[in-house]
């Protein structure tokens, strides 16, 4: 594993271009050993699933996973009045724009973030903000409906 250290002032400032066109190469630590940047390419479904003989249909099914859930924000936004779940569906609507300019300008998604505890106690996963904002707003998204249902549960039930 080749080390990368973070550019002083006064470097190149292709650094970071030359580090994203190395697939794994370089590794730059920010939280050393907790927060790593690595470039992987990733052509699967999150978390690097293979759908095998569906992969065909990833792109075509995410542009019509995004369209059905930026419509549906438009729909909640003047309907409804939750702002948690406007916002955590503003933020799966991001991810998913993310996602896709990846998967359609290069046919696969850059994942680049690394966590771990050690060297050797590292999550398996990389990933990116993209999906970060996608779990972050599912999280939300359930965790307001699970708070909306019991808080309606609560003004049915006599006191």
């Amino acid at each position: 594993m080749k080390k990368f250290s973070v550019p002083q002032y006064g470097q190149p400032k292709n650094i970071a271009t030359d580090w994203m066109t190395e697939y794994g190469e370089k590794i730059i630590s920010i939280i050393e050993p907790v927060l790593r940047i690595q470039r992987i390419d990733n052509p699967h479904l999150a978390f690097g699933l293979d759908a095998g003989v569906f992969s065909v249909i990833i792109t075509p099914l995410t542009i019509l996973l995004t369209i059905l859930i930026g419509y549906y924000l438009y729909k909640s936004a003047i309907e409804f009045e939750s702002k948690v779940k406007s916002l955590s569906l503003s933020l799966i609507l991001g991810g998913a724009f993310g996602n896709l300019f990846d998967r359609l300008l290069n046919g696969k998604v850059v994942d680049f973030i690394s966590l771990g505890i050690t060297d050797d106690i590292r999550w398996n996963y990389i990933f990116n903000m993209a999906d970060s904002f996608i779990t972050i707003g599912m999280i939300l998204l359930l965790s307001s409906d699970f708070l909306v249902k019991k808080i309606k549960k609560n003004e049915i039930e006599p006191s």
